[in-house]
């Protein structure tokens, strides 16, 4: 049985042995996969459920979509498949936002050098941005 914390490393081994950013897969297929028993199966459709509603940023995949499909052998059933993705490796080096504050009473957008860049802020740096320019406006 695949314990909750070997399945992130083994659908990331499952997805780069298939060599390719994006799949649609089933439970029945990664457990198969790599020969774990049916005991696993609440435990991987758990994990794919969870990095589709929630995807957590340490992990390289998500779950872009779920769909409902019907078998019809040997018995009609449904079953879930996921369409897994890989995640947009992020670039090392941002610009700061801070530095680009504008006058007060300006309003303004800044490009970047890409029309998809964006900057990651933690909810430290946008308080303290939001500080500057209140700071500025007073």
């Amino acid at each position: 049985m695949a314990r909750n914390k070997e399945i992130p490393d083994l659908l990331a081994q499952y997805m780069e042995e298939c060599g390719e950013t994006e799949r649609w897969i089933t439970v029945y297929e990664f457990r198969t996969f790599f020969n774990l028993d049916e005991s696993s199966a609440h435990a991987i459709s758990g994990f794919l459920r969870r990095i589709f509603q929630a995807p957590f940023f340490s992990f390289q995949y998500r779950v872009k979509k779920i769909e409902k499909i019907i078998v019809h052998s040997p018995q009609r059933r449904s079953i879930n498949r996921y369409l897994v993705k890989k995640r947009p490796e992020l670039r090392k080096e941002y610009p700061r936002y801070h530095k680009m504050i504008p006058a007060p009473g300006v309003l303004h957008a800044t490009r970047l050098s890409a029309p998809d860049d964006y900057e990651l802020c933690t909810d430290h740096d946008a308080v303290e941005i939001f500080n500057r320019i209140l700071g500025k406006q007073a």
